[in-house]
């Protein structure tokens, strides 16, 4: 039960409940095969009624509309740093008022939004709670990488109209510190 080491423990029962599931989830196994592979998967990493509820907020979310279209772009390494940035921040924000940059591409049927935005809070109070709390980089940092030092949540639906990602870097190290990534799939 010492799931909660930076943080105090989320005041929905069903969230600290799952987060320690979470954590039992994340073994010294888990993270062997992450080091030896490069990635893992971890079925049931999450209960079923945490998925549903989890999943019902997305679609609450795509329902009131506060969710944006997902852009894509390649970043050149060749490019200066501040071109590889702006074109970071244009497929981020791309619906919250940057304007696209050429490179850039809108994924056909998948949706994002990120827990802490204003307008998001209010349709995903769970997910807003799991972007404060620190289960998951604190069992992968005890047993995987120590230096990890942040992570981030974007919410993310396809909406089964043909939208999918190609294989893909997530990051680059020209571009951000990202070194692990966690899909959690809710259906």
């Amino acid at each position: 039960d010492g799931a909660w080491f930076n943080s105090a423990p989320p005041a929905d029962p069903l969230l600290r409940r799952g987060l320690r599931h979470l954590e039992r989830r994340l073994t010294d196994d888990v993270a062997a095969t992450l080091r030896r592979n490069g990635w893992c998967v971890v079925d049931d990493a999450l209960p079923r009624d945490l998925c549903l509820a989890l999943k019902a907020e997305l679609v609450q979310a795509r329902a009131a509309g506060v969710m944006r279209r997902n852009r894509s772009y390649a970043v050149d390494a060749g490019a200066p740093q501040r071109e590889r940035v702006q074109k970071a921040v244009a497929a981020a924000t791309e619906d919250g008022g940057a304007a696209p940059i050429a490179g850039t591409a809108v994924k056909r049927g998948i949706y994002e939004a990120e827990p802490y935005a204003p307008d998001v809070l209010e349709s995903c109070p769970r997910f807003a709670a799991l972007y404060r709390d620190d289960t998951l980089l604190d069992a992968l940092r005890r047993r995987l990488l120590e230096t990890l030092r942040r992570t981030e949540i974007r919410l993310q639906v396809n909406d089964g109209v043909g939208g999918q990602f190609g294989f893909h870097c997530d990051s680059s190290p020209t571009l951000d510190a990202r070194e692990v990534t966690a899909l959690f799939y809710l259906n």
